[in-house]
This record gives C-alpha cells, sequence and structure tokens, in this order.
C-alpha cells in the first residue's frame, strides 16, 4: 500500500461536496470502517475520510504508524485481500478504496456493497445475484429471458425424461421442474432450456452436434454431414445413432 499528499484544496472540496455513493465520513476509526471498505470494492470503489463527522466538520486524528498499519491490516484480512491507498491532507487520513478486480469481498464472512450513502450488508439471495452479476455463478445456473414455456416447452422430451426417470406425472410441469431446480423466479435456468428445448439454435448457435463423414483421412472431402440442433439429449442419441450407421461396425 502506498501512500501520499493530498491536495489542501481538493480536501475542502470533497468535505464541502459532502458524503455520497463514493464518499464516507468517520469521525475515528470504528469497527464500521472494515464494512464501508468492503462494500465500497464491491461497488465502483470510493473513499473513505478518517478525521471528519458526518456534518462535515473537520475533527482531525493523530497520525500515527500504528493506525496505519491498523488499516492495512483491516484490507488484508479480507477474502479476498485487497489493495486500498492511503492519502494524508494534515491531520486527515484518507483511504482510497478501488473498485476490486476479483469480487466480490467480504470481511468477518459477510458481503458488503456500497447503495446510495449506505453500506448495506447482503440477504442470501442478494448475495447469489451479486455473484451471478459478476460471472461467479456457473452459466446453467443462470436464468433464461427468453424461453417460453407454452411455445418452446419440448413435450416429447419432457415425456421422455419423466420415462427414463421412472417418475410419475403427477404433478404440472413447472413444479416438476422447480423440484429439479430448473426454475427461479418462474424463470427456467440454461439448464432446464438445454434439456427440454424444441430448437436449440433458438436460444445458444453452439450448443448443436455435428457429424461429419470424410473421403479418407485428409478431411478435405466431404461425403455427409448432419447437424443435431434439439435438445440435448436427443441430440445425444441421433448423434450416437448417426455414428452407429456409419461406421457400420459392431
Amino acid at each position: 500500500m502506498m501512500e501520499k499528499k493530498i491536495d489542501r484544496k481538493e480536501l475542502d472540496f470533497i468535505v464541502k461536496k459532502g458524503e455520497g455513493y463514493n464518499i464516507e465520513f468517520k469521525e475515528s476509526v470504528s469497527d464500521s470502517l472494515a464494512r464501508d471498505i468492503c462494500a465500497f470494492a464491491n461497488a465502483s470503489g470510493g473513499r473513505v475520510l478518517v478525521g471528519v463527522s458526518d456534518d462535515r466538520k473537520i475533527k482531525g486524528i493523530e497520525m500515527t504508524n500504528k493506525l496505519k498499519s491498523q488499516i492495512q491490516d483491516i484490507a488484508r484480512n479480507f477474502d479476498p485481500k485487497t489493495e486500498i491507498l492511503l492519502e494524508e491532507a494534515e491531520n486527515i487520513l484518507v483511504i482510497n478504496v478501488p473498485e476490486g478486480t476479483n469480487k466480490p469481498y467480504s470481511v468477518g464472512g459477510k458481503f458488503y456493497l456500497r447503495i446510495g450513502l449506505n453500506s448495506q450488508q447482503l440477504s442470501r439471495e442478494e448475495i447469489r445475484e451479486f455473484f451471478q452479476s459478476e460471472g461467479k455463478i456457473l452459466w446453467d445456473e443462470k436464468i433464461n429471458h427468453d424461453y417460453d414455456f407454452k411455445k418452446d416447452l419440448n413435450k416429447t422430451a419432457y415425456r421422455n425424461f419423466l420415462r427414463l426417470s421412472n417418475i410419475s406425472r403427477i404433478i404440472d410441469t413447472k413444479t416438476m421442474f422447480e423440484n429439479l431446480s430448473l426454475i427461479k423466479n418462474g424463470k427456467i435456468k440454461n439448464s432446464g432450456v438445454l434439456l427440454f428445448c424444441k430448437n436449440i439454435t433458438k436460444f445458444f448457435t453452439h450448443a448443436t452436434i455435428t457429424c461429419v463423414v470424410f473421403q479418407g483421412t485428409e478431411r478435405l472431402k466431404i461425403l455427409d454431414r448432419k447437424e443435431f440442433d434439439r435438445d440435448l439429449y436427443t441430440n445425444f442419441e441421433n448423434a450416437l445413432n448417426y455414428l452407429k450407421k456409419k461406421l457400420k461396425t459392431k
């Protein structure tokens, strides 16, 4: 963590402007400091001014190496750890928190995010949504907003699934999908789309299986080609049958 001096005019401007989405005032170092640094790192970054009260009065603090070391330890104890930059303006310590490059960050096992003027702890569902927005959720767990149950449900694929799984059709389709964790908030996930769509290319252009028969081993002359673009299991079966047909061996 590097240190530098901040210009007094810049400091006065920040204090006059007041707290905001990227600015937080602290009269002294307290337990809430870790929460605010974490919230800024999970958002778009920000500055914490230590030695300034909430009503914009510059109170100042005693600038010691122990204080700086204490703040360094806060950043090091994040999961994962993050980097901060300290600046000084007379008796005010400015903690610059850049936007994190390895979000989300947690402190003490809790996740915080800057929302408006406040640093708020995220709930379980908010954490899940945050992971998804940052690309930390597996692709097959993401909601697909383009799938329409009435238009896109492959009823044949669904019936085959029930038959192969020895599952009774006592409950309705959506309830079944919920029990299989293929639905969230009434919307189907990508995994459900792969399993129960009529035409996969409508949603994912590269989720097809292409089988090609070449003459010889040079792969120059194509004798036959077939692309399978239905649901995942049907594509697998059709591709396997194609291979069996073209290989002409046991």
